[in-house]
C-alpha cells in the first residue's frame, strides 16, 4: 500500500512539474506580420551612411538625437520612428 502511494505521489509531482515547466514562459507562436514578436510599430525606415573615425558621432534626424561612435565606425545605420 505504502509503494502504490509513493508511486501515485511520484506521478502526480511529474505531472504538475511538466504543467508547470512547459506553461511558464512560453511565448506566443510568432506573429506572420510581426515576426520579432515586438510591441512595437515603426514609421518609415531612413538610412545613415556611417563613415567615422574614432570619436565621431552622427545626427538622428528623425528623434533629434545623436549616436555616438567611440570607436568608430563604417556601414550602415538604419533609424525610424516608433510610431505605435
Amino acid at each position: 500500500m505504502k509503494l502504490r502511494f509513493a508511486i501515485l505521489s511520484l506521478a502526480m509531482i511529474i505531472c504538475i512539474s511538466s504543467i508547470f515547466f512547459f506553461s511558464c514562459g512560453r511565448e506566443k507562436l510568432s506573429d506572420p506580420d510581426n515576426p520579432s514578436g515586438s510591441s512595437f510599430t515603426i514609421g518609415t525606415i531612413t538610412p545613415l551612411d556611417v563613415n567615422l573615425a574614432p570619436g565621431g558621432e552622427i545626427a538622428d534626424p528623425i528623434s533629434g538625437g545623436t549616436f555616438l561612435f567611440p570607436e568608430g565606425g563604417s556601414g550602415l545605420l538604419e533609424v525610424a520612428e516608433i510610431t505605435k
